[in-house]
Formats: structure tokens, sequence, C-alpha cells
């Protein structure tokens, strides 16, 4: 449990719930990519160092958040179903999820490009 606190660096990620969401997240002036992830989910654990890396290659130009599942309000209000999912907003709109299979750190990477260049 500590090393997953550590991986969640406070300069390059900011912890959402469902009190924060809409602030954080939705009404956010940069693009935002949202990691909902769980203390015991193998995978989120084993992308943790890439994941953390890109943070700090593109936390200039987005906002990294995570946000700990289980929470009610991810599955029934987010439509989280899996971990790791990751929501990609920009304008404060949902525009690109993975989720368990297609949540390998490449298809991260290549989201976050978009995302950084995109309209």
């Amino acid at each position: 449990m500590e090393q997953v606190s550590l991986y969640f660096d406070k300069e390059y990620w900011t912890e959402v719930n469902e009190r924060n969401y809409e602030q954080e997240v939705i009404k956010s002036k940069k693009p935002v990519i949202v990691e909902f992830w769980g203390p015991k989910c193998k995978d989120c654990l084993a992308m943790a160092p890439d994941i953390h890396k890109l943070a700090r290659e593109y936390s200039k130009n987005v906002k990294f958040c995570h946000f700990k599942c289980p929470s009610r309000f991810a599955v029934i209000e987010l439509g989280v179903r899996n971990l790791p999912t990751f929501y990609f907003y920009k304008n404060g709109e949902k525009v690109v999820s993975l989720s368990k299979e297609s949540a390998n750190v490449d298809k991260v990477k290549e989201a976050l490009k978009e995302l950084v260049r995109g309209p």
C-alpha cells in the first residue's frame, strides 16, 4: 500500500472523488486524464511506474487525476466497470476512454498525444 501512495506524487497528480470531480475534472481549463484505480488491482500497480513517467512528461499540458475505487459514484455516475480505466477530458467533455484490455501504456500515451494536439 505504501508503494501506491508514493506513486501518486502530488506534484503531478490531483486526487479526485465524487465531491470534487466536477470542479477538478469537468471545469478544468487544461485537458484532463483521470485514472480509476484500486489498491488491490494488479494491472493498476503494474502500470503505475510507466503512468507516473507520462505524468511527469505531460503535466505542463494535461492535468493528471486519480480516482480510488471501488466507488459507487464511479460505477453509477461515471460508468466505470473495470480497473484500470482512463478517461480523457477536453473542455469538460469526455473524448476518450480506455479500460482494462485497451488500457495499456502505449494506448494511454497515444491518447495523451491526441489530447494535447487535438482541436
